[in-house]
């Protein structure tokens, strides 16, 4: 019989700088749970002895469970997991964060309310290693249930057009480590990590399965520390191919998301213009710290945002407005001088 409460689902790639302390910190915030959890690591790809290393700590720990897979990323390695994961809920973690609490008192409040998805605030621990707070802006445990649970899932498609009282000043962080789901709603819905551009997995992710939930738990309590890390992936500047391709595509996929929560189409369009005008300033992003002019203008000059008139009105941050208006008017060089040499922003 089965008695496995809770499996985390851990992608390691060169983690063995983490991965020690990770694990004796887990051990220690969860004596009580010492029997009904599951570790699974999932290494993917990794160069240097982080499946060495990981098959040593599985010897000397039962409920350890190491895989190994060739790199593919770190959907596809949370992927893997979840095909192995045998708990009644399942969660996450990143190589290099920590637990700062238990997640007893969490698993406890998900039986009680019998929810498919629990979601807390989190602890950050900044470059200079101080302790800060992400909070969605509650108060207390709230249970939400049917159009509530859908509703959290619109306001984190399209933010203050989400009309639900409640859910006005809330900020629900698109991560999945300060989650918690249950393991049976996500099979029996084929939710799964993918990714349209690059690390917008997690929100997806979270929005898939608040769509199929019949309830949710948002908490003011915080178990999970995400460490700031300037040598993670997700802080690295890189050029990415056919990036107006992929956020089209992933337009797609929020329209036809917002159509299943039969939102009308006025708010479904004052998205999709949104959506442009952020996209003309990340491939431009994108494409001026990273190609040449020649390359960069060919780049910019082919993309049919650039005869979107509606998007135009989109309020943006300024240096975002500068470079929308230069961009609009085709000023394309002296928006590749201003960006390369002076503001040096970047998509990430």
């Amino acid at each position: 019989m089965n008695n496995v409460v809770l499996s985390v689902i851990i992608p390691v790639y060169n983690g063995k700088a983490y991965l020690q302390e990770l694990i004796a910190t887990f051990f220690e915030k969860n004596k009580e749970l010492q029997n009904k959890i599951e570790l699974i690591f999932v290494d993917d790809g990794s160069t240097d002895d982080s499946y060495e290393m990981l098959m040593a700590l599985s010897n000397k720990h039962s409920n350890i469970k190491v895989f190994r897979k060739s790199n593919g990323g770190i959907a596809s390695a949370r992927n893997y997991g979840l095909l192995h994961a045998i708990g009644t809920f399942v969660t996450f973690m990143d190589q290099d964060d920590c637990l700062e609490k238990s997640y007893e008192s969490f698993l406890q409040v998900m039986e009680t309310t019998q929810s498919d998805v629990l979601i807390s605030d989190f602890f950050v621990r900044g470059f200079n290693k101080q302790i800060l707070f992400r909070e969605m802006g509650i108060t207390a445990d709230r249970l939400l249930e049917g159009v509530g649970v859908k509703n959290v899932a619109l306001k984190l498609l399209c933010g203050d057009l989400c009309e639900d009282a409640f859910l006005l000043n809330i900020t629900v962080h698109p991560s999945v480590w300060n989650c918690i789901f249950r393991r049976e709603t996500l099979n029996k819905h084929d939710c799964h990590f993918f990714s349209f551009v690059d690390y917008e997995d997690d929100w997806l992710f979270i929005i898939q399965s608040l769509m199929v939930s019949d309830r949710v738990v948002l908490t003011n309590k915080k178990y999970y520390c995400w460490n700031e890390n300037l040598g993670s992936e997700s802080h690295s500047v890189k050029y990415i191919p056919d990036l107006f391709a992929k956020k089209q595509a992933l337009k797609a996929w929020i329209i036809k998301s917002l159509c299943q929560l039969a939102v009308d189409k006025k708010k479904r369009d004052v998205v999709a213009d949104r959506f442009e005008a952020h996209c003309l300033v990340e491939c431009f992003y994108n494409s001026s710290l990273n190609l040449s002019y020649k390359d960069y203008r060919k780049e910019m000059s082919q993309l049919e945002v650039l005869e979107n008139s509606e998007m135009q009105s989109v309020n943006l941050p300024l240096v975002q407005q500068v470079f929308r208006y230069l961009l609009l008017h085709k000023c394309f060089f002296v928006a590749y001088l201003l960006n390369r040499y002076v503001l040096k922003r970047h998509f990430h």
